[in-house]
């Protein structure tokens, strides 16, 4: 009895866990460029969510993704509309020796394509899966993109902040060999700590 209901139980905690997982995943799948505002700079300083507005603006890949989906969504309407009647004009017994309008058999006709069997339903379920392919497509590509974004963001701002190290270090160097210098004036220091401070400044302006 006890293990049965340890199954259950098992059992339970596993759909409850693949749900969750299933409703996360398609959080993560949402195209993260679909909304957007317009960015306005008023300083260098960018924030990774103004990159992130500024490449939804400006990208052409995702621009043509847009259109691509509209172009999807146009297959679709196009492909539930039933097919235009089609208007059809004969003309036999020409004679040209006489007059054409007296002798000559004219017919005009007027058809439409009457589609049976579910024909139209099953063309739209057609472009509404093609349709689903170019979505899908899409979404990756974008988040692709926006993966992408992201990791040169912050690239850039590890190479930043080695810069803001490097040149913090390059005045703590500096501040070091004058200290030095001031002390050896006094006779409190050797020259050789001199030479070392200025070692240690070269290499921070090297970094």
């Amino acid at each position: 009895m006890r293990g049965q209901l340890n199954k259950t139980i098992t059992l339970i905690l596993f759909f409850v866990f693949m749900f969750t997982g299933l409703a996360v995943g398609a959080e993560r799948w949402k195209a993260p460029f679909d909304s957007y505002t317009p960015v306005i700079l008023k300083d260098s300083a960018l924030m990774l969510p103004a990159v992130w507005n500024m490449v939804a603006t400006n990208n052409p890949i995702l621009l043509s993704l847009v259109l691509s989906r509209k172009a999807g969504l146009a297959m679709i309407e196009q492909a539930g509309i039933r097919p235009n009647p089609e208007l059809g004009l004969e003309i036999e017994e020409i004679n040209l020796s006489g007059p054409v309008v007296s002798e000559s058999e004219v017919t005009v006709s007027l058809s439409r394509e009457i589609e049976l069997f579910g024909k139209r339903s099953a063309r739209v379920k057609v472009a509404q899966s093609e349709y689903e392919v170019i979505d899908f497509e899409s979404r990756v590509a974008t988040f692709d993109l926006y993966v992408e974004t992201r990791e040169r963001y912050y690239h850039l701002v590890h190479a930043q902040e080695n810069f803001n190290l490097s040149r913090v270090s390059v005045e703590l160097a500096n501040d070091i060999v004058s200290t030095i210098s001031n002390r050896i004036d006094k006779g409190a220091a050797l020259h050789s700590e001199y030479l070392l401070a200025r070692l240690e400044y070269q290499r921070a302006e090297l970094a």
